[in-house]
């Protein structure tokens, strides 16, 4: 059998990583976004980072946390230091994680906040118009 040295697979993993992003398109080929677990009526996501054209609940690179709406509150448990690294090499929140992710305090790139800052004001305007 061979060794292999200490480190040497965080190292692998580390270039894997940044060489996901090697797209000529420029759209982002990682996405960090929900997976859904538990049973019927009983859902509990994981949030993973995986390829963006692969399904919902298909293949993933990593679980990078978990989101159980069903608590009150809901709770948010996350690994923030592989969260703010997927995002570091390019990773895409969707809207949905980009939200939890804010809500638990992980800064998100210019891009990401800006688009939830957007979504956010689009969700408060037709209550603010309704009510004059």
């Amino acid at each position: 059998s061979a060794t292999i040295p200490v480190g040497a697979s965080e190292t692998l993993h580390d270039t894997v990583e940044t060489t996901v992003w090697a797209h000529p398109g420029g759209v982002p080929l990682v996405k960090l976004r929900l997976r859904r677990m538990g049973a019927k009526k009983r859902p509990i996501y994981r949030i993973v980072a995986a390829e963006s054209h692969e399904p919902r609940d298909g293949r993933f690179i990593e679980t990078v946390g978990q989101y159980n709406p069903l608590t009150s509150p809901a709770t948010v448990v996350l690994n923030t230091e592989r969260v703010t690294r997927w995002l570091s090499v390019g990773a895409q929140p969707t809207e949905t994680v980009a939200r939890l992710l804010s809500n638990a305090g992980v800064a998100l790139p210019a891009k990401s906040q800006a688009w939830l800052d957007l979504v956010r004001a689009r969700s408060t305007a037709p209550a603010a118009a309704s009510a004059e």
